[in-house]
């Protein structure tokens, strides 16, 4: 069963597409190549509120568990946002249930 991580994120406005050029350049090429069994990436911003969601898909728990293990793809993702966000990003794993 596929796994999903929930990432919601608050920025100013004006610095939105900051954080899309960061997984645009950064990490998305970096997932694709450094982290087994991830299967896609999904970026949902609202531009005029500062808000938005990363959900991120794994082929598996077992996957996306050990991506998120110590030293892994949240803890580069605070680094390489760290500059931009307005506060830590909240974080939830899920149960990939339907898709289509």
């Amino acid at each position: 069963m596929q796994a999903a991580r929930v990432m919601s994120l608050r920025v100013s406005p004006e610095r939105m597409e900051e954080v899309s050029d960061a997984y645009r350049s950064v990490l998305l090429p970096e997932l694709k190549d450094q982290v087994p069994g991830f299967t896609a990436l999904l970026l949902l911003v609202n531009e005029e509120t500062g808000h938005a969601f990363e959900i991120t898909l794994f082929a598996s728990e077992e996957d996306r568990d050990r991506a998120e293990g110590e030293g892994g793809m949240v803890e580069r993702k605070l680094e390489v946002l760290a500059g931009i966000l307005d506060e830590p990003p909240k974080i939830e794993t899920h149960e990939l249930k339907i898709m289509s």
